[in-house]
């Protein structure tokens, strides 16, 4: 397939997998919890005092260059781990500390179980290594 086909299909799929995508979102990166949802709303105040706490966000959308786009980056022949870990690495070593990356429902339609694994432990792994906050 080549990337116009692509693009195309992402943008016709993506309308009608909202939902999809955001159920692999929260799967993959958790959710609020039982405890957040008690106390969902924080006051004026505790969210200014968290927000002095935290550093400049410094980062970028991130794919590997070992992938031409976020498909590749998650599908189970191009998945590449240590590709990842080196470059969020580097992006690290140059005072990087937030990193975007993409979760597509195209990739979660062809492949939900392999997804969940390589988003799973690439974020136990790559994220908490590279102690980089996702965004």
């Amino acid at each position: 397939m080549n990337r116009i086909v692509i693009i195309r299909m992402v943008r016709k799929e993506r309308a009608n997998k909202m939902k999809e995508y955001f159920f692999a979102i929260v799967l993959l990166f958790g959710s609020l919890g039982a405890n957040a949802q008690k106390n969902a709303q924080w006051s004026t105040q505790k969210a200014n005092a968290w927000y002095e706490r935290q550093d400049w966000l410094v980062g970028a959308n991130f794919v590997p260059s070992t992938s031409i786009n976020q498909l590749e980056m998650w599908q189970k022949e191009t998945f590449d781990l240590p590709t990842i870990d080196r470059e969020l690495a580097w992006a690290e070593d140059i005072g990087m500390n937030a990193m975007r990356v993409y979760l597509h429902d195209l990739v979660w339609k062809a492949d939900a179980k392999g997804f969940k694994e390589r988003g799973t432990h690439s974020d136990v792994g790559f994220v908490q290594r590279a102690r980089q906050q996702r965004l």
